[in-house]
């Protein structure tokens, strides 16, 4: 019984090994690859030999090889290093052992063979006679990084990588002499670099820009030169510092005239716009803002206004004037047509109110309801109850002592309608 057993086990045992033998045939007949087989580390099993030819061929194109310096890594792909080898493909042929074998199994094909000339030419600009730091340069309207270049013998990195290539990480660092600056430290400020002449840093409260092109012309010798702004600051100042310069005006009645002289307008403090503009530049920034020590109500040489005290000397009149229309009108009096007692000319701004004030001078210690002053020669509006009269040529022989006097009931109104800041235009 014991025997029958045996030999019915041993028939299955025959029967299975003969199948399993009978498969194993068939499939490397048909060029079939074993299931668990490896290639240069690529996994290939049940590939038919066309098809692992292929996908090497494709593997080959894909690839990279990656080249370490001191935890650096230099990525390449591996057709830029070596030469492929279609034969050694065709030519593979695995052996039957291998269809019988459990687990992983690994072989190495040698289908392509690193190429001494095209080591030389990939990484020549890596590795020359002498180690360079990488930095920035600017060409063509564009700043880019020069990468870092070792020191080393690309002979004996081409040995290196003929041994070495089908691992496809290889490090080289003994066989190399590093810079000490690298490429990615300069990243951020190359990016920061080229936001800064692609795009047009803009003033938030005057009408200007310093455009892409001032910012290219002021490249020297790859760096950004900030000397420009100095000059170029100035001549802001000259454009907008309007105060004690020329006024744009025009009146009620659409007369426009010239208006030179006096405090109001615009003054800016070039020392603290030049900081602010350099600042906001090294920062990246594309607004910044003028600095200015005092305003006017609109930028520019027509920088008065639709609200303002209009004063003529030659018709002895004022008009107080609110958005464009005409509030409070009156005769005035004048200063007197001397070199010390006339009225100045020019654009000025009320300084300061008061009320029930004296006014002292040299002769004089007179007592006025409303006091306007427009300028620091302590000439300002304010009632002349002591004068019968106004307008006509009074100031030319009795105008007052360079304040423009009113009669009561028109400076009372005036007071009441103007602030601090108030322009005054006297012509």
């Amino acid at each position: 019984m014991k025997t029958k057993i045996f030999v019915a086990f041993l028939a299955v045992i025959l029967a299975l090994t003969g199948f399993m033998g009978y498969s194993i045939y068939k499939k490397k007949s048909a060029g079939i690859l074993p299931d668990n087989i490896y290639i240069n580390n690529i996994p290939c099993g049940g590939m038919a030999l066309g098809e692992t030819k292929a996908f090497l061929i494709n593997s080959y194109n894909m690839n990279d090889v990656v080249l370490t310096i001191n935890g650096r890594e230099y990525t390449y792909p591996i057709s830029s290093l070596a030469e492929l080898n279609v034969d050694s493909i065709d030519n593979f042929n695995i052996p039957l052992s291998y269809y019988f074998m459990f687990g992983e199994n690994h072989v190495t094909l040698d289908y392509y063979k690193v190429n001494r000339d095209m080591v030389k030419s990939t990484l020549g600009s890596l590795i020359k006679d002498e180690p360079k730091n990488a930095k920035i340069k600017y060409k063509n309207g564009e700043f880019s990084i020069r990468e870092e270049i070792y020191q080393g013998n690309l002979d004996d990195i081409y040995t290196e990588l003929d041994k070495k290539i089908s691992l496809g990480k290889i490090d080289i660092t003994r066989f190399v002499t590093a810079p000490t600056k690298f490429a990615e430290g300069l990243i951020d400020e190359c990016d920061k670099r080229n936001n800064y002449i692609n795009e047009d840093t803009k003033f938030s409260n005057i009408p200007e820009s310093i455009t892409t092109d001032i910012k290219k012309s002021h490249i020297v010798k790859n760096k950004i030169d900030y000397s420009w702004i100095d000059e170029y600051v100035n001549n802001l100042y000259l454009k907008y510092s309007t105060a004690g310069g020329t006024h744009e005006f025009t009146d009620v009645d659409g007369n426009t005239f010239e208006v030179v002289g006096g405090t109001y307008g615009w003054l800016m403090d070039s020392d603290a716009t030049k900081a602010r503009v350099m600042s906001d530049l090294k920062k990246g920034k594309n607004k910044t803002k003028a600095v200015f020590t005092q305003e006017a109500n609109i930028i520019g040489s027509a920088d008065i206004g639709d609200t303002y005290v209009e004063v003529s000397i030659p018709q002895q009149t004022i008009k107080y004037v609110k958005k464009g229309k005409v509030k409070l009108q009156s005769a005035c009096v004048t200063g007197k047509m001397t070199k010390k007692r006339h009225t100045y000319t020019g654009v000025y701004s009320v300084i300061e109110k008061r009320k029930d004030t004296y006014l002292k001078g040299a002769t004089w210690n007179t007592h006025v309801m409303y006091f306007m002053l427009f300028n620091y020669a302590g000439q300002g509006f304010h009632d002349a109850t002591w004068r019968s009269a106004f307008g006509g040529n009074i100031y030319v022989r009795n105008g007052s002592h360079g304040c423009v006097n009113l009669p009561y009931s028109a400076a009372e109104d005036l007071y009441s309608k103007i602030d601090v800041g108030t322009p005054v235009v006297i012509h």
